[in-house]
Formats: structure tokens, sequence, C-alpha cells
């Protein structure tokens, strides 16, 4: 594993020692110790960047964005903010929505022992298997509640890992997020997938949102 400075890192990203700080604290990049980066995880970031826009909604909003691509009623913001974010979703490309609303939850990596993923993914609030043609079932990634993560990683010896096959997704807004894994499990695989490396799964999650889009 190559290590990086946090100054180090800044430097690669093109931003401050601040900067980078603060992206290790919303799991962006990976902390390993105080100072100490995991290179990896920078250049998995910068992969992603070319999605990335500075003006990011919050998670509550994030959420409720969602729902209203998703179709579904808001009750948690005021209905001058849902008009108005129906309003932004209309001027959207899906490589904006999908980087507008990347607050909706932190997002870490995680290893376990293979005896214990069947047990991790039962308590986990998942998208759709496949989008499309496209099967998105290769490694576990799910939403928990953050109030629960210590808990979680705690029963399952869960050890975090930039390189680990489990992917927790912490949000404070989980019935949110099992509504929406309930009534379009879809959109919801597609917004986790829209980040992806892989360009044929971010082409499939852009053509969910782009569907979803084109439907307000």
């Amino acid at each position: 594993m190559e290590l990086l400075t946090t100054a180090a890192a800044a430097d690669r990203l093109g931003v401050t020692e601040r900067q980078a700080r603060n992206l290790a604290a919303h799991g962006e990049i990976t902390l390993l110790a105080r100072g100490v980066v995991d290179a990896e995880s920078v250049t998995r970031y910068l992969r992603r960047r070319g999605t990335i826009t500075r003006r990011v909604w919050s998670e509550g909003t994030a959420w409720a964005a969602l729902h209203v691509l998703a179709g579904l009623s808001v009750d948690w913001v005021g209905a001058a903010q849902v008009s108005r974010l129906r309003s932004q979703l209309n001027g959207m490309s899906a490589a904006e929505v999908a980087s507008r609303v990347r607050n909706r939850a932190v997002a870490r990596q995680y290893e376990s022992h293979l005896s214990a993923r069947g047990r991790v993914a039962a308590q986990l609030v998942t998208g759709a298997a496949t989008i499309g043609d496209l099967g998105t079932e290769r490694d576990l990634d799910g939403y928990v509640d953050t109030q629960d993560l210590a808990s979680l990683m705690s029963r399952f010896r869960l050890r975090e890992d930039s390189s680990g096959t489990i992917t927790l997704r912490s949000t404070d807004h989980l019935d949110q997020a099992r509504r929406l894994s309930e009534t379009d499990p879809g959109l919801l695989a597609a917004i986790d997938l829209a980040t992806s490396v892989d360009v044929r799964e971010r082409d499939a999650a852009f053509y969910v949102i782009s569907d979803a889009l084109g439907s307000l």
C-alpha cells in the first residue's frame, strides 16, 4: 500500500491541506492515521472528480431531490423548497444530479470475514441488482443508519480498508433511503454507480437518471 502525507495528498489533488483533511473527514479519501493518507483513495477520487461539482446539496436536501426525481412525496422539507428542487432538477444533466446528491451519505469501504458477509448484507438498504442489462451485484454495497455504524462494525468485526469489498454508506436519513429502495431501487442503484470508474456502469447509471429526469 502506497502512503502519502496529507501535504503530498493535497499537492496531488491540487487543493490545500485543509481541504484535503476535509475530504478525508467526509470519506472522499482515506486517512489511515494522523497525517497519513492512502494513495489509492486519492487516485480513485481523482478519477471520479470529473463528475463532481463544488455545489453540493445537504444530506436532507439530497434525499428530497431523489424523492422528487422518483415521483415520491417529500415531507421533511417545505413545499417551496420542493418546488425549487423540481425546477433545478429540470435543468440538470444526470452527471450534475449525481454530483449534487453526493452528501446523501458518507461512503467508506470495509472488509470482513467471508462468513459474516451474509449477515452484514441483511442489515443494509440497497438498490436494484440490475439496471438495464447491467448487473450491479459485484461487491456488498448499502446504506446504514449513522448511529448504527459503530455497532455494526463491532458485531461483524468489520475493518476499514480502502480496497475492501464492502461499502457502507452511513446516513441520518435511512428511512428515506429505504423508501427509495422499495419504490425505485433502480434509481438508487444508479445514483450509487454514477461515480463508478467503470465506464459501462457509469453510462448505465446516467441512462437511468436521465430517464427519471425526462419524466419530471
